[in-house]
């Protein structure tokens, strides 16, 4: 980023734009490089600050021009002045920087403040770049007005999206924990956030939102907190708090604002999908109980996704023992993130998976997978596939097949090889 934004002043500041004065310059400035930065901002946080150039015109001569000023002369009068006196530079540069913080909070607390959209395809941004070396160019270059043109599509064209009838799935990487997203036509649904670790940061905050965001999810339309544990619960407030949720189901839904209990035999219709609670059943213990785990089967007619959280084998064996063969699915979450107390052989004779999916943190304490469950799956050439190996995982069940496509395949990098 602050490569671009050197290339971008270079390049807005050739010309006759050396002669203007000093201010008019400055503010110049700012305006080219939030639009030269425009695109790549986009691309990278699908968000772009519509007041960071008014907040950079303040920020930086207070920075440059006075703070370091006086810190510096305050550190050299140290050795020559008593520290009563060197201390005023210290207070006055310290004074200074909490009335421009004061001042730039007011600003990011503004309703405006940020455009946030999805995530832009590759040939929308190549348009916004020439758009971008247009409109920055020198005085006197023809037509520089049509830049303006070939910005829109980074602006307004949209992903697409899943058809009538189809489910697309994605099994989010949040480490050791869980967090999957199922989009139909017009819905969007959330099982689960993903961990906590600590008090300023979540994986709801820093992958389920941006995920949606870059999706073109504005608005979950159900929301679906299995149980209590951290790495299921950890990311519900910061995705609450983020985005519009219509429903809210839990099996503690006393530890979540508007949240009512999930129940075996909760089912509604999205677009030609349906979805099915499969437990708890009513009256079972809720807490941290992992056995009264809400479990989500999303049935569509190209194909099926069983979501199991972190029951293990006696509640595996009553759902085998209420639904049988219903629970035949084309994607299996492996119950427990393939903890040893769950994955059993019956289990997974009967949901019959084509693909198994391992939620897991990379070398995570837990040891999971478990190798004597991954053998299980393999022994039934049963496809797995792993957080830490695959990174997010997305199907998209159509008319024309399953396609599978794991974001670390997609996006190869070199530190990725083995």
């Amino acid at each position: 980023l602050s490569f671009a934004a050197v290339a971008v002043i270079l390049f807005a500041m050739q010309g006759d734009r050396q002669k203007i004065s000093l201010w008019r310059k400055w503010g110049y400035l700012q305006w080219a490089i939030a639009l030269g930065m425009l695109p790549i901002t986009l691309a990278m946080f699908q968000q772009v600050s519509v007041v960071a150039p008014l907040a950079n015109m303040l920020a930086v001569p207070v920075f440059d021009l006075l703070a370091v000023p006086l810190t510096l002369t305050g550190v050299a009068a140290f050795s020559v002045l008593p520290d009563s006196v060197a201390g005023f530079f210290f207070h006055a540069a310290a004074w200074l920087l909490q009335a421009l913080w004061q001042v730039l909070e007011f600003l990011a607390r503004l309703d405006f403040t940020q455009w946030v959209q999805p995530a832009p395809a590759p040939w929308t941004l190549l348009c916004a770049l020439l758009g971008v070396a247009l409109l920055l160019a020198p005085r006197g270059w023809p037509a520089r007005w049509v830049g303006v043109i070939w910005l829109m599509p980074v602006l307004l064209v949209r992903p697409s999206g899943p058809g009538p009838g189809e489910l697309w799935f994605t099994l989010l990487d949040v480490g050791q924990g869980l967090s999957a997203v199922v989009r139909t036509q017009a819905h969007t649904l959330v099982f689960d956030t993903g961990p906590r670790f600590g008090e300023t940061f979540d994986t709801g905050e820093s992958v389920v939102v941006p995920y949606l965001r870059a999706v073109d999810a504005s608005r979950i339309d159900t929301l679906i907190i299995s149980h209590g544990d951290i790495d299921h619960i950890g990311g519900a407030q910061s995705v609450l708090a983020e985005l519009p949720v219509g429903t809210v189901l839990s099996s503690v839904p006393e530890r979540l604002a508007q949240a009512q209990p999930c129940r075996a035999g909760q089912a509604w219709q999205w677009d030609g999908v349906e979805f099915t609670m499969l437990n708890p059943e009513e009256g079972m213990v809720s807490g941290r109980v992992n056995n009264a785990s809400c479990v989500l089967l999303a049935r569509s007619r190209y194909g099926s996704v069983l979501l199991p959280a972190d029951i293990e084998a006696k509640a595996e064996r009553r759902l085998i023992d209420r639904y049988g063969k219903e629970l035949r699915a084309d994607i299996l979450v492996a119950p427990h993130h393939g903890s040893k107390t769950s994955s059993t052989p019956e289990f997974i004779e009967t949901v019959a998976p084509r693909y198994v999916l391992f939620p897991v943190g990379y070398r995570n304490r837990y040891h999971h997978p478990n190798p004597a469950v991954a053998d299980r799956y393999a022994s039934l050439n049963i496809t797995a596939l792993d957080s830490p190996t695959s990174g997010a995982v997305e199907f998209r069940l159509r008319e024309t097949g399953m396609e599978l496509a794991p974001y670390r395949v997609r996006h190869k990098r070199y530190w990725y090889a083995d």
